[in-house]
């Protein structure tokens, strides 16, 4: 097999987590839910920062104008070396953490208990929760010269998220599925696979030498639930509940990408889809 994951132990580059709110809370109460985690958060080493808008804010053209909307907000982003390790973003309607240091789930969704939750619950006291979303980066590189790079040995034959195409693909391609899980309980769930054939440049190597350029796949997954359809309500009401809903995300993504990666790659990363 010609085909390894990115990293020595998993492929994750990055794993997100999002809260998306309803309604927007106030300036006051967003500044009283951060203070409470700040000294916390300051003394395992993040830094204050400004964070971005959250990924959902549209963009408004009002005749030949864009206007971005105004977003309020606060950020923590903890870097070694010049590089992201994590990032914690709090905006009036949106909370999110995000990794590019994915050990095992258990470290993630107890970062998220341990960073997130006291902030979430004041959110919740004032706000509905209208989705969560947890999403995965993977990457495998092929070890040989890209233009021998066979995408079979990386990706499940017949798999249901993948096009026929990808075969007999020698150069760069990309696809893209989306669908709802059957409706379950009064929400919905989305899951996003996109793949990337892409060529990369190892960490260290010299950029503007071909030789260092490696085939990789990188295989974007993504679960939101979302909760504001007509059925009666069903969000959920506590960090607890929020934390069980991301326990099956992650079960489901991980099901995702069993079913998208060959068998070998599966057996490389030790994924076992029943197993947290």
């Amino acid at each position: 097999m010609n085909w390894r994951p990115a990293h020595e132990a998993h492929a994750i580059e990055r794993a997100n987590f999002s809260l998306f709110f309803q309604e927007e809370i106030p300036a006051k109460a967003l500044n009283g839910a951060v203070d409470s985690i700040t000294e916390k958060v300051l003394s395992l080493g993040f830094a204050p920062v400004v964070p971005p808008p959250p990924n959902n804010v549209f963009v408004v053209n009002i005749g030949s104008a864009v206007v971005q909307p105004q977003v309020e907000g606060r950020g923590f982003q903890l870097n070694r070396s010049g590089e992201l390790i994590e990032e914690l973003i709090f905006q009036k309607g949106f909370i999110a953490y995000s990794t590019t240091r994915y050990t095992r789930w258990k470290d993630v969704i107890g970062r998220i208990a341990d960073l997130i939750s006291p902030v979430a619950e004041k959110y919740i006291s004032i706000s509905n929760v209208m989705s969560l979303k947890l999403e995965y980066y993977d990457r495998f590189v092929f070890e040989g010269e890209p233009g021998l790079a066979d995408f079979g040995g990386a990706l499940s034959a017949g798999s249901k998220y993948l096009p026929e195409f990808y075969r007999d693909m020698k150069d760069l391609w990309h696809s893209h599925v989306g669908y709802f899980v059957p409706a379950k309980g009064g929400y919905k769930r989305l899951i996003n696979i996109n793949v990337d054939a892409l060529d990369v440049v190892p960490k260290g190597a010299e950029p503007t030498d071909p030789k260092n350029s490696r085939r990789s796949v990188g295989i974007y997954t993504m679960a939101e639930d979302r909760f504001w359809s007509e059925i009666p309500p069903v969000q959920p009401s506590s960090m607890r509940e929020i934390l069980t809903f991301a326990d099956e995300m992650h079960l489901a993504l991980k099901q995702t990408l069993a079913e998208v990666i060959s068998p070998p790659l599966v057996d490389s990363i030790s994924l076992n889809p029943k197993e947290g």
